[in-house]
């Protein structure tokens, strides 16, 4: 999968996840901002994130 691609569908998944929770503001599915970031996050930062979160 093409790493715009992967970004495309974590936003639709997300978009999706407040359709289903009938939340009356669908987000807006344009990935830039997220892919941008998520290309500024060192490999070892989203270890130590993913550590952090597995352990609430």
């Amino acid at each position: 999968m093409s790493p715009r691609s992967h970004c495309h569908a974590l936003i639709d998944e997300a978009r999706d996840q407040v359709v289903r929770g009938n939340k009356k503001k669908v987000p807006n599915t344009e990935t830039s901002a997220y892919c941008k970031a998520r290309q500024r996050l060192s490999e070892a930062s989203v270890r130590g994130l993913l550590r952090i979160s597995g352990n609430k």
